[in-house]
């Protein structure tokens, strides 16, 4: 999502970009299938099925950044002004837009509409879900150039020592639901493990948790990229992946009807999501596309990457409500509503990189 050096592209970067956006679109189309687990089983298995599929997007996208940003020897006061512009403003514009987009398409009062443009700065709302992303990238900002010294004085042991910690964190979602199995009875009705309770929130392994870690990844991953071939890194990453989706996908449907731990299967920071990321983004780094005006198009496309997440949101649900009346199986319309969706947001967001003043809309 930034617009880094032409001269300094990493082309494959572009098209990681473009593809993880398209596949963030495609997740929010499975929203509605997922959401009727209790109506329809075909419709519940289709969006799980593709939903799944779409996991490892988000994590991408910040190891994309850890990619790009880190480290950086920018001084924390022009890093924050030049990088968080991007992100605030288009949050508090966009926070405010979409609201009218749902008032005038007739799904939300008059009433709720003023309540969500009063409380966006608490955090996302019914019409602003895919903007919960920013409030997280906003706290992923503030801590690069803290952590930015630390990397470039790193070595690579000093890297995996932290990325193996970070490993023992994924596995914790699963540790809080084995806890009360072998008689865990949590602290005054909190069922928080290792050391969160109602007056803590910050468990043993809070600073070294969470996004962070894809961050760190994504940066160790490109400075010490794998020495494998294309053919070894498909027969790794592609069983790797596989494994990844078997587990989220059975994990999931299988406490379908257990709201505490319906999204448990689907964190992005637990076990299963990581191989997904992880397979996907070591593939992601074998693309060599050769042809410069692909390339130049995947450039400018890229670009508008955080433009096309920044705007879809609401065409999902009107394109969702007219591919729905086709008569066609659910399978077929999460694909086709993503595709169209993601197109009229490309040229949505082409548009407005026209205008002047364009990156306080769109980055």
């Amino acid at each position: 999502m930034q617009k880094e050096l032409l001269s300094e592209r990493i082309h494959w970067l572009d098209f990681a970009r473009i593809l993880a956006c398209f596949v963030v679109v495609l997740a929010h189309s499975c929203d509605f299938y997922v959401a009727a687990f209790e109506e329809s089983p075909v419709d519940f298995l289709s969006g799980s099925a593709w939903g799944t599929l779409t996991r490892a997007c988000v994590p991408l996208f910040v190891m994309f950044s850890g990619v790009l940003l880190l480290p950086t020897s920018q001084p924390a006061p022009v890093f924050y002004k030049r990088r968080l512009s991007k992100i605030v403003f288009p949050l508090i514009f966009w926070s405010l837009i979409t609201p009218f987009f749902y008032y005038f398409y007739g799904m939300f009062s008059w009433e709720q509409t003023c309540r969500y443009l009063i409380t966006f700065p608490f955090g996302f709302n019914l019409a602003t879900i895919p903007l919960w992303y920013l409030y997280m990238l906003v706290g992923l900002y503030l801590f690069i150039p803290i952590i930015s010294p630390w990397i470039r004085s790193a070595t690579k042991k000093d890297l995996e020592l932290f990325l193996k910690i970070w490993g023992i964190s994924l596995f914790l979602p699963y540790l809080q639901l084995l806890a009360p199995v072998v008689g865990y009875e949590g602290n005054f009705g909190n069922m928080g493990i290792l050391g969160v309770c109602d007056w803590n929130a910050i468990g043993m392994f809070y600073y070294t948790s969470g996004f962070l870690g894809y961050l760190v990844l994504g940066y160790y991953m490109n400075k010490y990229p794998f020495n494998w071939s294309v053919k070894k890194t498909i027969f790794i990453s592609v069983p790797v992946f596989l494994l990844g989706y078997i587990i989220t996908f059975l994990g999931f449907i299988s406490v379908e009807k257990n709201y505490s731990a319906l999204e448990i299967i689907w964190y992005f920071t637990n076990i299963n999501v990581f191989l997904m990321t992880f397979a996907a983004f070591a593939m992601l780094q074998k693309v060599h596309i050769q042809n410069e005006r692909v390339n130049i198009w995947l450039r400018q496309a890229a670009i508008l990457s955080f433009g096309i997440y920044l705007v879809h949101f609401f065409f999902v649900q009107y394109i969702h409500d007219w591919v729905c009346q086709w008569g066609i199986a659910p399978y077929f319309q999460i694909p086709i509503i993503a595709i169209l969706a993601f197109i009229i947001s490309y040229v949505i967001a082409w548009v407005l990189s026209k205008l002047p003043k364009s990156r306080y809309l769109i980055g």
